[in-house]
């Protein structure tokens, strides 16, 4: 209809003319049935998905500095799992940050 831009006041009167032509309660239930929402199915969703659930491999044993703990992600599967990989990140944040503040008191400035 070459509409490129609508005024504020007339928005509100077109959006009800266009969301009645529009919104068909068909298709609105349709994609809810889709999503797994009603009925509720959240299997209807995930069987759809192409997923493989794996732990990353840890890298070698070589790579790593062997005055830093060692840690190796896993996938959470439950909250007392994921508490104790959030605690396992700090602890390495920790100590990652002292290590570096004492590599750098050991610098000397250069002349």
């Amino acid at each position: 209809m070459g509409i490129n831009h609508i005024h504020k006041e007339d928005f509100t009167g077109l959006y009800q003319q266009v969301s009645t032509t529009t919104f068909m309660v068909n298709d609105v239930h349709n994609g809810f049935v889709a999503t797994g929402v009603v009925p509720y199915d959240p299997d209807r969703v995930l069987q759809q998905l192409n997923v493989t659930i794996r732990t990353p491999t840890p890298p070698p044993a070589s790579t790593q500095l062997t005055n830093e703990p060692r840690w190796i992600p896993e996938t959470a599967h439950n909250v007392a799992e994921l508490q104790l990989q959030t605690e396992a990140i700090n602890r390495l944040i920790c100590h990652r940050t002292e290590s570096s503040e004492s590599n750098s008191s050991n610098r000397q400035p250069i002349d």
